[in-house]
């Protein structure tokens, strides 16, 4: 089961912009920073989303001793210290999701599904769903194989 699937069958589902989302995003990983987070796994559908403030992020709860994984299409698998890439196929599933998975003392899932494609010319919507049961958190993390 896919982690939009595994999420949305627990929470409540809402439609988004891509900037309201990204800002949801955002606040998920200022959390992590700041929390107790062992393990994060993050989609970022394309390797064009991986963006420096990403890419800080990532890279500062690895040096922290988290586990991360970010799953896009056409990312090499080093990404950078302590941080593992999965280069997804075009036609893998998980390049129309978009999510952030953080287990640890605040456990908290988002995923999202883009309605639109990640390579749609226009701006993009997403529905997505968010949950902070332990034990779905935990399922979706397995579900990449962590």
């Amino acid at each position: 089961m896919l982690p939009f699937d595994l999420v949305a069958a627990v929470a409540p589902t809402s439609r988004s912009a891509k900037d309201d989302l990204l800002r949801q995003v955002r606040d998920l990983e200022r959390a992590a920073l700041a929390s107790g987070t062992t393990n994060a796994v993050a989609c970022l559908q394309d390797v064009r989303f991986l963006s420096p403030w990403t890419r800080e992020v990532y890279r500062t709860l690895a040096a922290r001793g988290c586990r991360v994984q970010l799953f896009a299409r056409g990312l090499q698998s080093y990404v950078d210290e302590g941080v593992t890439g999965v280069d997804l196929d075009e036609d893998d599933p998980l390049v129309n999701q978009w999510m952030v998975v953080f287990e640890g003392d605040q456990p908290v899932c988002l995923a999202a599904v883009d309605l639109d494609g990640v390579d749609a010319a226009e701006e993009r919507s997403f529905l997505y769903a968010v949950t902070r049961d332990p034990v779905v958190v935990r399922s979706v993390a397995a579900s990449l194989g962590r």
